[in-house]
């Protein structure tokens, strides 16, 4: 199995569900609420923490649009503890610079969030 750890992985014909699968299942509407969770989770911790990343939260509203656009995933523990979510989409996200909008051979890590609890 081979992992990426770049932000950046080469396109090739492969979709997301083909590359990630060994590892990670496509996040649901129906994981929509855990997924969701899991994100105020890292808020509250970051703010624990005095980084002020997400100190509003996450839009939820991205998070459903992510899942909708099968562009979420999710990796679950044995005994099924969502452990990480990750999103991963070949389009840069509006708040990027003008500058990074090419037409480039990578797909974008859009969020990550891991289960430090577990």
């Amino acid at each position: 199995m081979k992992i990426f750890s770049s932000c950046e992985i080469p396109r090739t014909s492969y979709s997301f569900t083909y590359l990630f699968g060994e590892f990670a299942v496509q996040g649901t509407v129906s994981g929509f609420f855990e997924i969701c969770k899991l994100f105020e989770s890292a808020a509250d911790y970051y703010r624990t923490k005095g980084i002020k990343q997400w100190n509003q939260g996450y839009d939820l509203e991205k998070i459903y649009y992510n899942i909708i656009q099968k562009e979420t995933f999710i990796i679950k523990s044995e005994n099924g503890v969502l452990l990480c979510t990750f999103a991963i989409s070949e389009k840069l996200p509006d708040y990027y610079p003008e500058y990074l909008k090419t037409e480039t051979n990578i797909w974008i890590v859009k969020s990550y969030v891991q289960n430090y609890k577990n």
